[in-house]
């Protein structure tokens, strides 16, 4: 690992700070305000959430977000980003921010997790379809 690769992993995992984890998808973002009032009337803009089980080592991942396909931008708004979290602390988590009648798309490797948010309430989640033809 380089000088500059081992100082950015100690930002983020040493510091707590934002920044580019190894291995991550998106590598061009810029954090900023912005008005999600005025994103939502883009035409073709869209509400995403997203649940990425964790509980030990990584933090379970709940980010409510906007997609504008056509800028392709993705606006994220709002957050679940925490270690330790049973299944129903998640649907609590949820349900407290208002986002239980939101369609979550969820990590498709936990199925027994998505069956016990269900039944917490979580009534729109569904697992992810992974294309592995790509």
């Amino acid at each position: 690992m380089d000088e500059e690769t081992q100082s950015e992993k100690y930002k983020i995992e040493g510091l707590g700070e934002w920044g580019i984890a190894e291995g991550a998808i998106f590598t061009n973002w810029r954090e900023f305000a912005f008005d999600k009032s005025e994103i939502i009337k883009r035409p073709g803009v869209k509400s995403a959430f997203g649940l990425d089980f964790g509980f030990t080592v990584d933090p379970t991942a709940f980010p409510a977000s906007i997609v504008d396909p056509k800028n392709r931008e993705i606006f994220i708004f709002d957050e679940i980003y925490e270690k330790g979290l049973l299944n129903n602390e998640i649907a609590d988590a949820i349900k407290n921010k208002g986002y239980q009648k939101e369609i979550i798309i969820a990590d498709a490797a936990e199925p027994k997790s998505i069956g016990e948010l269900r039944k917490y309430g979580i009534r729109k989640i569904k697992a992810l379809k992974k294309d592995l033809t790509a």
